[in-house]
């Protein structure tokens, strides 16, 4: 993978912005000081590094020529960063189900913080998203936050899948040091396109700034971003007439696929699961199933990381602030010497990685969560990527060489097309630290009566992949 293909954490974003995308996103909406009514503009941040965050700053400079445009809307910031949200953990689960049946959960202790959420977000008028780009994708902490919002009867009808949350524009301010805005790289940038448009945004815009800090570190780019981003604020009016620009086929294409190939005898396996679901879970079947198989044919010692039960338990710590300082400190030279203040958080993620390295195959459970992966397994991965352990960073080349597997689930029969957002990311997760060749199956429809026909078939497709 070349150099261009990085995506870097956000304090070392910088910018070359797009300036077809930005001039389009401007003649959006009236002219500047219209819609002087009352509204509520809502600017999500998700970057922990404050003000040294790229996003921020730019969020910031449009925040300020907003508040002099329309100096009677009120701006309602909220900083996801770090670990603020609530985890969606199984009763959580179970709660969205009751919901998505027509049962009214909203007493439910546990369904409070998500319902304060999706009222905060749709009393809003207009949303602003700042968005580092990190792994390609976005943070876990903006996936999290979706996962909340994102709800039956709520934000999106489950009996036709349109959605509730209409006549308002959003911005996505996205940063990168590496990897070109709205390029088939950027998968997340797609997915955040996809999933507003699920829930019914049709005007949706984007900022986009790619590059890398300067030898000193100084930002000479950041000044032109800053006035790109007022002069958006400036027409940050509903457009009506525009429609989102969504994916027509899988991302990145289908996956290749490997030619079969037998495991070891006494192959170590780590198993990194994603779904609270537990018994209930289709994509946990399946690999119980390959497993089972692998343990009495091969002799194969398994270990299981449930990320799920890891997260509600607060045993999956958040990216934090340290966790990027630590990384970027590491990023010229293995060897180099950690800042003291960093180090106790550094030696959790390098255990995790430690934890892959000891492994002969990965295998993942993926359930789809609202079109794409669950925002622990992200968290997971931000953990797992990291400079001179997982990927060479002169190179771009991934460091673990091993084998993998990918079972995917999905109850609507989404997967391989171009909604599905879970296998491109997967695949160009893998790619990036090293796992491969990597055997990617389905279960498609798991919400139907066919489901344990389906599992049974996956089960079956991961068992000749292997010669088991």
């Amino acid at each position: 993978m070349g150099a261009r293909a990085c995506s870097c954490m956000d304090s070392h974003q910088s910018s070359v912005t797009d300036g077809k995308s930005v001039v389009a996103a401007t003649n959006h909406g009236d002219f500047p000081g219209a819609d002087q009514s009352a509204k509520t503009l809502l600017v999500i941040s998700a970057s922990p590094m404050g003000e040294h965050s790229v996003s921020n700053q730019v969020g910031q400079a449009f925040v300020d020529r907003y508040r002099s445009v329309f100096p009677n809307h009120k701006i309602d910031t909220l900083d996801i960063s770090a670990g603020s949200l609530v985890p969606f953990t199984a009763s959580r689960v179970a709660a969205k189900f009751k919901n998505q049946g027509g049962q009214n959960v909203d007493a439910e202790k546990d369904w409070v913080e998500t319902k304060q959420m999706i009222e905060r977000f749709k009393s809003a008028d207009k949303i602003v998203f700042l968005l580092p780009t990190w792994n390609f994708w976005v943070p876990s902490d903006v996936k999290l936050y979706l996962d909340h919002i994102v709800q039956a009867h709520k934000t999106f009808n489950p009996s036709n899948y349109q959605g509730l949350v209409t006549g308002k524009p959003c911005l996505l301010v996205r940063t990168s040091s590496g990897v070109t805005i709205g390029s088939d790289m950027d998968t997340g940038i797609a997915y955040m396109k996809q999933i507003l448009a699920f829930i019914g945004f049709t005007d949706i815009r984007v900022l986009a700034a790619t590059g890398m800090p300067g030898p000193d570190g100084s930002r000479p780019w950041l000044e032109p971003v800053k006035k790109e981003a007022e002069a958006m604020a400036e027409r940050f009016v509903f457009d009506a007439n525009a429609s989102p620009d969504l994916p027509k086929q899988l991302l990145l294409g289908a996956p290749e696929l490997p030619q079969p190939a037998p495991l070891a005898r006494g192959c170590k396996i780590l198993h990194v699961s994603a779904s609270p679901m537990g018994e209930n879970s289709a994509s946990m079947a399946v690999v119980d199933g390959f497993l089972a198989a692998a343990r009495k044919q091969v002799g194969a010692v398994i270990t299981h990381v449930d990320l799920a039960a890891m997260m509600q338990d607060g045993r999956l710590p958040p990216y934090t602030a340290a966790r990027v300082k630590a990384k970027f400190a590491t990023f010229g030279s293995s060897d180099a010497e950690l800042p003291a203040d960093v180090v106790e958080d550094w030696e959790y993620t390098t255990g995790l990685i430690n934890q892959c390295k000891q492994a002969d195959v990965i295998v993942f459970s993926v359930p789809m969560w609202n079109l794409s992966i669950p925002y622990s397994l992200k968290r997971w991965m931000d953990h797992i990527a990291q400079p001179h352990k997982t990927f060479d960073p002169s190179t771009y080349q991934g460091l673990l060489g091993k084998r993998g597997f990918v079972v995917s689930a999905s109850g609507s029969g989404l997967l391989g097309g171009p909604m599905d957002h879970v296998t491109p990311y997967m695949k160009q997760f893998c790619g990036f630290v090293g796992i491969a060749p990597v055997h990617h199956t389905y279960v498609n429809g798991t919400a139907g009566d066919k489901k344990q026909d389906n599992i049974d078939a996956a089960i079956a497709a991961m068992k000749a992949q292997a010669c088991l």
